[in-house]
């Protein structure tokens, strides 16, 4: 099924928040980004045994950051992930945003010559 021209101008016309959507994402994901490499390098470092915990303390707690660690280390690839598909898109979006442009204002130029060029409802009949 083929689209109108009408709403590829209006799916044209809706770039500029789809740039201001995925810059806000990807800096939400960046900064979460951030905030997990943070704290799991801090868990990394509870991960070492201190001279005044006992052992045992230590062995149950080693097992529990493991656990942790490991599903703050998925989360921040996944995060990459995310971080890589935005960033793709975002730039996907800015460069074709002046060509884009250009075919909205050809469009709306068409437009208006065929309702100033239009005949009178009379002639039609």
């Amino acid at each position: 099924m083929r689209r109108s021209p009408e709403t590829f101008v209006a799916r044209l016309r809706n770039r500029k928040r789809r740039i201001i959507v995925y810059s806000t994402l990807l800096a939400v994901c960046l900064g979460s980004l951030v905030l997990y490499w943070h704290v799991s390098t801090s868990a990394c470092v509870n991960l070492l045994a201190r001279e005044t915990e006992e052992p045992a303390i230590n062995a149950v707690l080693s097992h529990q950051l493991i656990i942790g660690i490991a599903f703050m280390q998925t989360m921040m690839l996944l995060l990459c992930v995310c971080v890589g598909v935005l960033g793709g898109t975002l730039i996907v979006n800015l460069t074709a945003f002046t060509k884009d442009d250009l075919l909205v204002q050809l469009w709306d130029r068409v437009q208006s010559l065929e309702k100033s060029h239009a005949p009178p409802a009379s002639d039609r009949q």
